[in-house]
């Protein structure tokens, strides 16, 4: 579809590395320029290969992926916690029906 791509055999970059530039103003504003759609913007998989992506070197990549996996790990801990919370209150409140 034109609402989904995949970035595949991207070599020399990390892919937490990419997956934080992706969320950047840098790239955002590149992004912007290319798309077309109000009710829903879509962006074409050639105007994509065309934004620009700098490539600092592969020791700063992976400080950078190894920060966002360690967010990650604590996203995953914090809604696992979160859904326990949950089912705490729903055996309390089943006490009550």
């Amino acid at each position: 579809s034109n609402g989904f791509s995949v970035l595949r055999n991207i070599q020399g970059v990390e892919p937490l590395f990419l997956l934080v530039y992706m969320r950047t103003d840098f790239f955002l504003r590149q992004i912007k320029r290319y798309m077309t759609g109000h009710a829903i913007p879509t962006i074409l998989v050639d105007d994509l290969s065309k934004v620009l992506v700098p490539i600092p070197p592969q020791s700063e990549q992976q400080r950078i992926a190894k920060s966002m996996a360690e967010i990650q790990a604590i996203r995953k801990e914090a809604l696992k916690a979160s859904e326990n919370v949950v089912n705490e209150m729903s055996l309390l409140l089943s006490q009550f029906e």
